[in-house]
């Protein structure tokens, strides 16, 4: 009998596919017809391809063979079709054949999922596959289901755009409970770890969509279901999980940041003055749109709630986050007046202007809320509570730097102490010298968190942009906040805006040393990352 080429054969399956396609009218009869002669005919030949002994091993090993050589073609989408009709073949049948194919389509469809173009086909069919797979087999058969509908909660909630991330975090939810229900009354030590980590990744994607009291919920129920089998057995991994429940609980129960306050003096002026002169365009044309001042400050609120769920989010989970804190009016100052026109000498009842500056350093800002999540406060103050178009244009400011936390002036300082504890790294931006400042500096120090912050200096703020209109008289700017200056004595990190504006991002050693440990610690596990953040809120109190 001649020897068996595995790599001739392949090379045949794929010719004898491509020439189906080819002279068909449709893909999809090309490939139906192919399947029928892959998973039907070709098992019956199989005995003759080689010395196997089980024809269907030697079938599995042939199409096996011919997906991996499509990988290695850049066919992935072949490759998946392929897997599906494997998986769909032997996964049902529950022996040695259904493990391994099992085994080996879970991990490409994973892989496969972390490409965008691929994602959808990739979660589908993983879902099928463990939809395939007999329910109470074999202690493997029931690993393997749970992983695998494990990768999919998980790989549901990766690359999530702004249109998907809702129904994509829930339906991952929902793959969670499923998990939950099937297996958490198992008594296999396996299962029920992976029950609990399961538990805890639904409480985090809970949180992420507001739905704190379920998270609540599902936190306690870790800590009832499986605190005794820590006692009984000492299971290191559940104990892990048990432990990160804990934490959480205690975050939800003393991590807690206000509603939003918004001032809106300056929106109202403009909503008023638009109206008055004719600028108002109820269609949004040409002028200020009907409920202008209405939709912002619903736009300011949802960012705020976002922000908030963020934070406590990552508190729960060990996520690292930076913390901006900054001079507001580096970016801009709005005034709202009805004093007399200095050039044109008339008064306006309904007076508005601001000043918009470019600064040095908001190219290095965005590049780090690429890579990180930042959380900052916002300037209630501002004109359009910071979150206008025409801000974004002007300066550039990235979106995911718009992650704001309207705070109230009573008890603001208290929540930035909470933020400093919480964040892993600090950056301080700042030109001038304002009471607010001075007190988050000193608060930093306070918190012995100097050492991982991250000070960044403007020039003096003096020039503007463009002015709206002006009425009344611009505050006389504050004084300038300088490397030497003894409120920054401590901080070993102190850099000019000016001196980083032009530079090449990729080769920026201030934003490598800034950004490497975050990048590092979370590629940490979650229990790691979950203690660091543990013992900065334990020596808080």
């Amino acid at each position: 009998m001649p020897e068996f080429d595995m790599e001739a054969t392949v090379d045949n399956v794929l010719a004898r596919w491509d020439s189906a396609r080819q002279h068909a009218t449709r893909q999809a009869d090309a490939d139906a017809e192919f399947h029928v002669w892959l998973m039907r005919t070709l098992p019956t030949l199989a005995r003759e391809l080689g010395p196997a002994p089980d024809e269907d091993l030697a079938h599995c090993m042939t199409v096996g063979a011919t997906i991996d050589r499509c990988v290695s073609l850049g066919r992935f989408d072949d490759s998946l079709v392929l897997t599906d009709w494997l998986v769909g073949l032997y996964a049902p049948r529950g022996d040695s054949l259904a493990r391994q194919t099992i085994s080996g389509a879970t991990e490409l469809y994973r892989d496969a999922a972390l490409v965008p173009e691929l994602h959808e086909h990739a979660t589908r069919s993983l879902r099928r596959m463990a939809e395939l797979i007999p329910p109470g087999g074999e202690a493997e058969m029931e690993w393997l289901s749970c992983k695998a509908l494990m990768d999919l909660s998980t790989l549901l909630v990766i690359n999530r755009d702004v249109h998907s991330h809702q129904q994509r975090t829930r339906t991952s939810i929902e793959v969670c409970d499923e998990i939950i229900e099937r297996w958490q009354s198992s008594s296999e030590a396996w299962l029920r770890v992976n029950v609990a980590a399961t538990m805890v990744n639904k409480a985090i994607n809970c949180m992420e969509i507001g739905e704190e009291s379920e998270a609540r919920r599902t936190y306690t129920r870790i800590v009832e279901l499986f605190t005794a089998d820590i006692a009984d057995t000492g299971n290191i991994k559940l104990s892990e999980h048990v432990y990160i429940a804990r934490h959480a609980l205690d975050v939800l129960d003393t991590v807690r940041i206000p509603e939003p306050n918004f001032k809106t003096g300056y929106l109202e002026a403009m909503m008023r003055s638009a109206r008055r002169t004719g600028r108002y365009d109820p269609e949004g044309l040409v002028g200020v749109p009907r409920d202008y001042d209405v939709h912002a400050i619903r736009l300011a609120g949802q960012i705020h709630h976002a922000t908030t769920n963020l934070v406590r989010r990552s508190a729960c989970s060990g996520d690292p986050t930076v913390l901006l804190l900054r001079n507001f009016d580096l970016t801009e100052t709005s005034y709202v007046s009805s004093d007399p026109h200095p050039v044109f000498g008339r008064s306006d009842p309904d007076g508005h202007t601001r000043i918009i500056r470019y600064t040095d350093g908001q190219r290095l800002l965005n590049r780090i809320a690429e890579i990180t999540d930042v959380v900052q406060v916002a300037n209630t103050n501002a004109a359009v509570l910071g979150i206008d178009g025409q801000m974004e244009s002007l300066l550039g400011i990235s979106k995911r730097l718009q992650r704001f936390l309207y705070l109230p002036d009573d008890g603001w300082l208290d929540i930035v102490r909470v933020l400093i504890v919480l964040a892993e790294r600090v950056v301080v931006w700042a030109a001038e010298k304002t009471p607010a400042l001075l007190q988050e500096l000193e608060l930093i120090k306070e918190l012995g968190r100097a050492d991982d912050t991250l000070v960044l200096l403007e020039e003096p703020l003096v020039g503007f942009v463009r002015p709206d209109a002006f009425y009344g008289e611009v505050p006389p700017p504050g004084k300038t906040l300088t490397p030497d200056d003894p409120a920054l004595t401590g901080f070993p990190t102190i850099a000019h805006a000016k001196d980083v504006a032009s530079v090449d991002l990729e080769n920026c050693s201030l934003l490598r040393e800034l950004t490497s440990p975050i990048i590092a610690l979370s590629q940490r596990p979650v229990p790691e990352r979950v203690a660091r953040i543990r013992r900065r809120l334990d020596a808080a109190r």
